[in-house]
């Protein structure tokens, strides 16, 4: 059955109905260079890397099917690769219903896909200040009147979050990319001694075969007011990390037994909003309830008991303005969380220790980046003779509670619909008055840089 299920995915054909195809296969070559040194031995300052995309889209009245494959590969590290998969599903339409087996990229909550949260759908975060949304992989039975649509989501399969390659080599947590910082090696207290970490992955069947059961109820036109309702119970995309300690009876030696997790939460979204022709509007509210009964996971974890997210958003063209085919958008972020809980099994001594290992390893392991923040940012195609286009952009992102900012901007040349060259930077900042000493910013905000580059579709 499974075999008939993947040959339906990847290779679904139209019978009855001449197929609209569109096949792409895309190279690119990026060079980036940071501008301080890097904070690990193991980090570099300048990282070449080739990218690989094929994409598949065939499309009838009756079914359609879609191929997203991508590949990551370091030119001057070795054990950077990495691959994913956006999108991969095969989608079949009759009336006013669809059903869609695979792996499928859906607009669950227009703030988690602004701001790539993670709360609905995993993120490969490889670069996190550009993660890529990763559809949920399962089955989607839609339907889709003038004024209202549902969608009903299943799945006995889970792919978490991607990130960067994390290895650990003599008792040392470590990666090359420059978005991960290992946890110390010193401990913080007296009796802990030198720390040595060792990772237990869970296997991968308590990875990938867990439940998720989703709906999203929608009110509204193409263009008009609306109104979006969602709730999920599925696995938290990003895993959970548990921490034992081992201590040498002499005293100068702690081992710190590290073991990533699958947890579950409920997810609740209702948003509202308007699109027009060349503007939309949106607000949005967001609850996230953790799920920890019944875990057996050795050690201690440190579990938010409850969060909410509150944002808006809005986008807007510039033709009145007599600015054609450019536009700016604006959105923000709230979080609020309850307090931390200590939930799974370990003795009260080791508790302290192990809350601060615990807290050392969530900063070097940071899925959400901002706390608080607004976001503001534009776009502008310029268009020559000959189908050459320029396209500029910048983003920036003001981040209150951690007192930090983003800034990014680039520049992308197309003389061709096969040819495109970008160059760009991202630059980093915190007040130095700012009481906020853990976090993103924290953290990376010397990890300003430019990079550039070039791609070419055949």
């Amino acid at each position: 059955m499974r075999v008939c299920w993947w040959f339906l995915l990847v290779f679904g054909m139209s019978f009855g109905a001449v197929a609209d195809i569109l096949r792409q296969f895309e190279v690119e070559l990026k060079q980036t260079s940071y501008f301080s040194e890097a904070k690990e031995s193991t980090h570099l300052n300048d990282y070449s890397d080739a990218f690989f995309r094929y994409y598949y889209l065939e499309k009838t009245p009756q079914d359609q099917s879609e191929v997203d494959l991508k590949g990551y590969l370091s030119l001057n590290l070795e054990k950077e690769q990495y691959f994913s998969i956006p999108n991969m599903y095969y989608r079949i339409n009759w009336d006013h219903f669809q059903l869609t087996f695979g792996r499928k990229h859906f607009i669950w909550s227009e703030w988690d896909e602004s701001w790539h949260q993670g709360l609905w759908e995993p993120q490969f975060r490889m670069d996190p200040l550009r993660p890529e949304s990763q559809g949920l992989l399962g089955i989607f039975l839609q339907r889709e009147e003038e004024r209202f649509k549902w969608t009903l989501f299943f799945s006995t399969l889970f792919i978490p979050d991607q990130g960067p390659n994390i290895r650990v080599q003599d008792g040392i947590v470590f990666s090359n990319n420059r978005w991960f910082v290992g946890p110390s090696t010193e401990g913080s207290l007296s009796s802990a001694g030198d720390l040595y970490y060792n990772i237990y992955y869970p296997s991968l069947s308590d990875v990938i075969y867990n439940r998720t059961l989703a709906f999203q109820v929608y009110l509204g036109r193409s263009l008009g007011s609306w109104l979006s309702v969602q709730a999920a119970q599925k696995p938290k995309n990003q895993l959970s990390l548990s921490i034992d300690l081992n201590q040498s009876p002499n005293l100068k030696k702690t081992n710190v037994e590290i073991y990533p997790f699958v947890l579950f939460h409920r997810l609740y979204t209702i948003e509202s909003g308007y699109k027009g022709k060349q503007w939309k509007f949106f607000v949005s509210w967001n609850q996230e309830e953790i799920l920890q009964d019944n875990q057996s996971v050795p050690g201690v974890a440190l579990l938010p008991k409850q969060s909410q997210y509150y944002g808006l958003g809005y986008q807007t063209a510039l033709d009145f303005l007599g600015i054609p085919l450019s536009e700016i958008h604006f959105v923000t972020f709230r979080q609020v969380k309850t307090n931390k809980e200590i939930s799974l099994n370990s003795d009260e001594e080791k508790i302290k220790e192990l809350i601060l290992r615990e807290s050392l390893l969530e900063d070097s392991t940071l899925s959400h980046l901002f706390e608080n923040a607004l976001k503001f940012g534009a776009s502008k195609n310029v268009f020559f003779s000959g189908g050459k286009k320029i396209i500029i952009s910048f983003d920036y992102v003001w981040d209150v509670q951690q007192d930090g900012r983003f800034f990014t901007a680039s520049l992308n040349y197309q003389p061709s619909q096969r040819w495109s060259f970008y160059m760009g930077a991202d630059v980093l900042s915190q007040n130095k008055q700012s009481m906020e000493d853990k976090g993103f910013f924290s953290e990376f905000k010397g990890n300003d840089r430019v990079f550039g580059g070039f791609s070419y579709v055949f």
